[in-house]
């Protein structure tokens, strides 16, 4: 073979042979391609069938609990939780090839945030069905009427025993609330950005559940017994935490049994043989008090401060120290009788309801005849009759409705502030603060107001004053802001009947001691770099104070408290009488925050304990051409030149403006 005929023959062979090569590797290719549309399909119909399981979850969840959480059913409820916990997860295993683009695909109209939002929601998904779960199996003896009537202490020990099952939930619970965060800004469909904003309200109520549950058996004593002091506070002669501490109750405790309940008159707990501190000084100057005693411990109202004075004054008259205090007043026994009642209290005619147990103390404390030592030793016998009666109704079958309304019954009780948690176990002391239910003086970033009033009178007068509250916040010259507050007491007996005698004496009736006088001192708690430029004082005479020398009209600033300032003063309003105490302060710039040319202004005003919803006006006066770009709550009157909002204080209230400067 001629050798040009050989190469052309060589080269004819190595083109047949890449040929093949190429037809090989594109049938490899194709076969290949053919194997990923076909796993890419299964994959994705995987995918789809874990989604419309989840879908259809979901829909179940919201017919369940379109009701509210009351109806539900608590073994339905666990599980549909245990059901979506196991479809979460086929969708998780499922969608986990596809995940990783999930971020890059936010371009595609319609559903690209949410596929993007994918990963961040479905570990938010997971995490808290897997908490749900958990704690709801940990809790599963709340779940039927059976095991609520099991004695107090089982439940403790099998709320102690499923402490790695709910310590496990709240580790969920805690990757779930991070992974929310990293959602925050995302523009979400308005399905999806409903399930957030449930989620939003319900997640906090989750971790506190699961750390309540970590705390409650070491504070009922599942490892040793425990006692707590429970403060019967008397909001008629209101003082800052709530009312004067009638009474006391002795609460024991272990392996959640209790071992000792008992009620004491306050007056009766000191031990006049030990040596007790000096009281604050408006009780020692006004009151003529020369020692404090436990049933004024409460002067601070800043509760655990007062708590702690309990605590210790107690253990001077008793030689018992306490592992917390509770403090509650009548509103919160009414709300406890709505539930529990109607009550057969030994003495009383009649049954002991919501509606006429306030009435029925106010008459058991009057003295049948004269005001002697017989009456003295038993005018307090009502409470612990009272008590009694409560202490038998707890003892009896509880069942699930009725430990629910319980709770709910508390719940208000805790937010509007008519009953308080102080304890020394420093996670539970935690728990309580961020819930807001140690009646904690707070701290504010922005401006802040707390009114409060303290009875120095000997009397029950707060029962028939009517208080309300004007708080004016001048912003028209934002370089230096400023606040014109007025407090007005209004005495509602409709004529003067006597003059004001300021004597620590009983009358023959409760009404009577409620229709006397009212001493008060007033403090006003304000950010801790206000100042004040002007107050109304208000002198009182010599006759009406049982020092017998006259009170000049003064407003004292500070000490400060709890990282405020406090301004203070002593007034009195007579029978038939309406007094307003204003005070002028000016507020730090810094309390404004600027961003992106926009101020924001925010206000919180806490609540006195065992007040009742005063009215609260606050008016915010605005720099000339300013534009309100936002406000929460909506106000009242909006104009050109000032906000108004037409509150009351039923618990702490909250106020947020933002401000678009003029262009």
């Amino acid at each position: 073979m001629k050798p040009n005929q050989a190469q052309a023959h060589e080269r004819m062979r190595t083109s047949e042979l890449l040929s093949r090569r190429r037809r090989v590797s594109l049938a490899a290719c194709v076969l290949l391609l053919l194997l990923a549309v076909i796993w890419m399909g299964s994959a994705l119909a995987r995918l789809r069938q874990a989604m419309s399981a989840v879908q259809a979850d979901l829909d179940t969840l919201e017919t369940l609990t379109a009701g509210g959480l009351h109806p539900v059913d608590p073994q339905e409820a666990l599980a549909l939780l245990r059901t979506t916990h196991r479809d979460l997860e086929t969708l998780h295993a499922a969608g986990r090839p596809f995940l990783w683009m999930a971020p890059y695909l936010g371009w595609l109209p319609g559903y690209g945030p949410d596929i993007q939002a994918a990963p961040a929601l479905l570990e938010i998904a997971l995490g808290v069905a897997s908490a749900g779960e958990k704690m709801a199996g940990s809790l599963s003896f709340l779940l039927n009427e059976a095991d609520v009537q099991e004695p107090p202490g089982r439940a403790v020990t099998s709320l102690h025993e499923a402490k790695p099952q709910i310590t496990s939930a709240l580790l969920d619970i805690q990757d779930a609330q991070t992974a929310r965060e990293r959602l925050k800004g995302h523009e979400l469909s308005p399905r999806v950005q409903r399930w957030l904003d449930r989620l939003d309200r319900y997640l906090p109520l989750l971790e506190w559940g699961a750390r309540a549950a970590l705390v409650i058996p070491e504070l009922l004593g599942v490892d040793e017994a425990r006692t707590y002091l429970v403060l019967v506070q008397n909001e008629d002669e209101l003082r800052a935490t709530g009312g004067f501490i009638s009474g006391v109750i002795r609460l024991t405790v272990e392996g959640g049994r209790v071992l000792e309940l008992e009620f004491e008159d306050s007056y009766a707990v000191d031990d006049l043989r030990q040596p007790y501190p000096d009281p604050p000084d408006p009780l020692r100057e006004v009151m003529l008090s020369g020692l404090w005693l436990f049933r004024d411990s409460n002067w601070s109202p800043d509760f655990p401060t007062s708590a702690q004075a309990a605590i210790a004054l107690y253990a001077l008259g008793r030689d018992v120290r306490a592992d917390g205090v509770v403090a509650l007043d009548q509103h919160a026994l009414v709300l406890l009788i709505e539930v529990l009642g109607p009550l057969e209290v030994e003495g009383q005619p009649e049954p002991i309801t919501a509606q006429n147990v306030i009435q029925a103390m106010r008459q058991a404390w009057s003295p049948a005849g004269e005001i002697d030592t017989e009456w003295w030793q038993h005018r307090k016998d009502f409470m612990a009759a009272v008590l009694a009666a409560v202490s038998r109704r707890w003892s009896d079958k509880m069942d699930p409705d009725t430990l629910r309304l319980l709770g709910r019954a508390a719940l208000q009780s805790l937010e509007q502030k008519h009953l308080l948690i102080y304890l020394e176990d420093a996670d539970a002391a935690a728990l309580a603060s961020d819930l807001g239910w140690d009646g904690a003086l707070r701290p504010s970033a922005g401006d802040y107001l707390m009114v409060v009033d303290a009875n120095v009178g000997f009397n029950k007068a707060n029962a028939v004053i009517k208080e309300s509250i004007a708080y004016t916040v001048h912003l028209d010259e934002m370089d230096a802001p400023r606040v014109t507050l007025v407090v007005q007491h209004r005495h509602t007996i409709e004529k003067r009947r006597a003059p004001c005698l300021h004597e620590p004496r009983y009358n023959l009736t409760y009404e009577q001691m409620m229709d006397r006088c009212y001493w008060d001192y007033l403090r006003v708690y304000a950010p801790l770099e206000a100042r004040l430029i002007d107050a109304t004082a208000h002198a009182i005479s010599g006759q009406e104070l049982l020092s017998g020398r006259p009170s000049p009209a003064q407003v004292m600033v500070g000490p400060p408290e709890a990282g405020h300032n406090v301004f203070a003063t002593l007034l009195l309003v007579g029978q038939a009488e309406t007094l307003e105490t204003r005070f002028e302060y000016t507020l730090a710039e810094s309390i404004l925050r600027t961003r992106d040319g926009d101020t924001e202004y925010a206000l919180l005003v806490q609540k006195q304990p065992g007040t009742q919803a005063i009215p609260l006006r606050v008016r915010i006066l605005l720099p000339p051409g300013a534009q309100v770009k936002d406000s929460e709550p909506e106000p009242a009157l909006l104009t050109s030149s000032e906000l108004a909002y037409d509150l009351t204080l039923e618990q702490d209230r909250s106020l947020r403006i933002v401000l678009r400067a003029p262009p």
